[in-house]
């Protein structure tokens, strides 16, 4: 991950609150989204990914507001160069993903646990099994359920809209062999209480 760590020049947060049953509302498409979740190489072959087994589908009727976060992180300019192939993009895509990943998962993991009743969503693939694949395909259970948490998008959230709506971030991807100025990682915290708030303290120290 050297590399990936070389890349990047810094990380800002951006967090925004709202009312739940009105994010669900205007970003909540789940036949639109599963459509185009059945395109990725992901579709039944992660645990985090649709399509959920019955029962397991979520409900979210409890919960009273949102955070959506947002992690901005910009790309070096001497790392924006073009890649030779679309793998060599994908990879380098991937590099850096992870390696933001493998610094904010666990946070907003320990933020989850210390926030009552709160139910949180990751950005983009579950990496918990990786280097090894996950157990989906094979039938077998999720080997840590834990620490699994699907995405906003996984679930059918239009995540591009409610990022450029919510925090005026737009999103950006790859594009003719070259990475954008910026990757945006976007997680979400839905909560019971209708005034609950969430502590990012510990988050805003690591990028501080």
């Amino acid at each position: 991950m050297r590399n990936a760590a070389n890349a990047i020049s810094n990380i800002t947060i951006h967090h925004a609150y709202s009312d739940a049953e009105s994010f669900v509302a205007r970003y909540r498409n789940v036949g639109k989204f599963e459509a185009l979740c059945k395109e990725c190489p992901q579709y039944g072959a992660s645990w985090a990914c649709p399509p959920f087994i019955e029962g397991t589908q979520i409900d979210f009727t409890p919960y009273q507001r949102v955070m959506l976060i947002g992690f901005q992180t910009f790309i070096k300019r001497n790392s924006l160069c073009p890649s030779k192939t679309p793998e060599e993009l994908s990879e380098r895509s991937k590099e850096i993903s992870t390696h933001v990943r493998l610094m904010i998962d666990p946070i907003l993991l320990s933020i989850e646990r210390d926030t009552v009743a709160s139910r949180l969503f990751l950005p983009g693939s579950c990496n918990f099994c990786a280097p090894k694949e996950c157990t989906r395909p094979k039938r077998a259970s999720c080997r840590y359920p834990n620490l699994m948490r699907s995405s906003l998008e996984s679930v059918g959230f239009n995540v591009s809209l409610a990022s450029e709506e919510l925090l005026q971030l737009h999103l950006s991807w790859p594009k003719d062999l070259r990475l954008p100025p910026f990757l945006t990682f976007l997680a979400a915290y839905f909560l019971v209480g209708s005034n609950q708030t969430v502590d990012l303290s510990e988050l805003a120290d690591l990028f501080a």
